[in-house]
């Protein structure tokens, strides 16, 4: 089964396509084949013939390749100090593009021959020579760019010799052919200026579990309906922007999976009141629909009195979230913020509580938190310790985070809470989805992002 090896180029490797009994009785089908001696190697193309027709039609099955496909199928024999340059594959047949190489190795070199990629990342691979092994890779993103990072080359062979059968397969550089073999998930992570360590820490996973790796870039995505996922793609919006969230929905299509209850159509408008209609505990809350000083008066006293916490939406890491002492404050902020249009959250204080982030991946809790507040602040901040990360929530907060996240239709969310250790109240703040739990994997130790993908692997 084909299972990719490096997050760029797109390459994958197959170990199960030809079995060594397969591979040896191609080679020994093509040992009559006049091969023409060069300083890297000695080579035929081939014909179509009745002995290559299923191996042929497997690999074309597993790159997905269109119809009016040309392939063009080369024998080569490297002897021992043979090897191949560094080089990528660009070359054009009939109007059409070599978008993909197919490489079967029939016979394996007992040392060396390596088919070496320098510039793949996150770092070079080097696929070993292994009987029946199919070498897959694209010499193109999905939207017919040229890829630089697919320049390879062959070691030369330190002993034995190595035969390959490999397929250079022409087709235009557009269509759906362009997204990669059919017969491997997919994992869409749509990217708009995500964290670093987000990136990384899920491409780890998806790459440790054979998946397809497809960073989407919400800047340059060109919402063709071939960019659509197919049912049993795994698909998660890491990005919180506005047209990262277009780019999910267009590329969502039923039986696809995310951490979506539904489908990234169905959103709550109002979070906090679907908590509270929910019968979750969440602090009085209201809207600042109006400037009106009445209204803003008794929005306070229904709200507990004074200090307040006002809240915008969009911000990250506390930015956005004001602590107003006075009424002097409250309505000069208020008018700013209608005159913008605008109209925050008007959020009851809570006094001597402890801020926790509950990650929930699925049904369960994952990780866990206190968040420390820094002097001459009332916002709490991600630990420096490592061992804060190994400090079990009160056992009430669990259950209430996984409540929380599926009250609003997900399944994944890092939720905030404020608990109360003399009566041991807890309340809902909010569910950030998606969210940032690096702090977890990384300080922590909690393989996180491993358990998101076995989450969407699951079902």
């Amino acid at each position: 089964m084909l299972r990719r090896v490096s997050a760029a180029p797109r390459l994958y490797v197959d170990d199960a396509l030809c079995d060594e009994a397969e591979a040896a009785a191609l080679a020994q089908a093509l040992a009559d084949v006049a091969l023409e001696p060069t300083d890297h190697g000695a080579w035929a193309d081939l014909p179509p013939r009745p002995e290559l027709a299923g191996v042929e039609a497997r690999v074309l099955a597993a790159l997905g390749a269109p119809a009016e496909a040309l392939v063009v199928r080369r024998l080569r024999r490297y002897a021992r100090g043979q090897g191949h340059p560094l080089h990528e594959d660009r070359y054009g047949l009939g109007g059409l593009t070599l978008y993909a190489t197919a490489m079967l190795t029939l016979q394996a070199a007992e040392a060396g021959g390596e088919t070496r990629f320098p510039d793949a990342e996150p770092q070079p691979v080097h696929v070993r020579s292994v009987v029946g092994r199919l070498t897959l890779w694209f010499g193109f993103t999905p939207e017919g760019q040229a890829d630089p990072t697919s320049r390879h080359d062959a070691a030369p062979v330190e002993a034995g010799e190595k035969v390959t059968l490999t397929f250079f397969v022409y087709a235009p550089l557009h269509g759906a052919h362009m997204e990669g073999p059919a017969a491997i998930r997919r994992f869409a992570f749509v990217d708009d200026g995500v964290p670093e360590p987000t990136r990384r820490l899920l491409r780890e996973a998806a790459l440790d579990r054979g998946l397809d790796w497809r960073p989407i870039d919400a800047a340059r995505y060109d919402l063709h309906p071939c960019r659509r996922l197919r049912p049993g793609d795994l698909l998660y919006r890491a990005a919180v922007s506005g047209r990262a969230g277009l780019l999910t929905q267009h590329l969502w299509t039923e039986g696809v999976r995310s951490f979506y209850a539904v489908s990234p159509y169905h959103l709550v408008l109002n979070p906090t009141w679907a908590l509270e209609r929910a019968g979750l505990p969440v602090p009085l809350t209201l809207p600042a629909i109006s400037a009106d000083r009445a209204r803003l008066r008794g929005w306070v006293d229904r709200l507990g009195g004074l200090p307040l916490v006002v809240k915008f939406n969009g911000g990250e890491g506390g930015v956005g979230t004001l602590r107003v002492d006075s009424l002097a404050a409250l309505f000069s902020l208020i008018d700013h913020a209608r005159s913008q249009g605008l109209s925050p959250a008007l959020i009851q204080y809570l006094p001597d509580t402890t801020h926790w982030r509950v990650i929930v991946v699925g049904d369960r809790a994952v990780a866990s938190y206190p968040n420390p507040v820094p002097p001459d602040d009332f916002r709490s901040r991600a630990p420096q310790d490592p061992s804060a990360y190994h400090d079990p929530p009160p056992p009430s907060l669990a259950a209430l985070a996984v409540a929380a996240t599926h009250t609003l239709g997900a399944r994944f969310g890092g939720v905030d809470l404020l608990h109360r250790a003399s009566d041991d109240r807890a309340w809902i703040l909010e569910v950030n989805t998606p969210c940032y739990f690096a702090h977890a994997q990384e300080e922590g130790g909690v393989d996180v992002a491993g358990a998101m993908l076995d989450a969407l692997l699951a079902g």
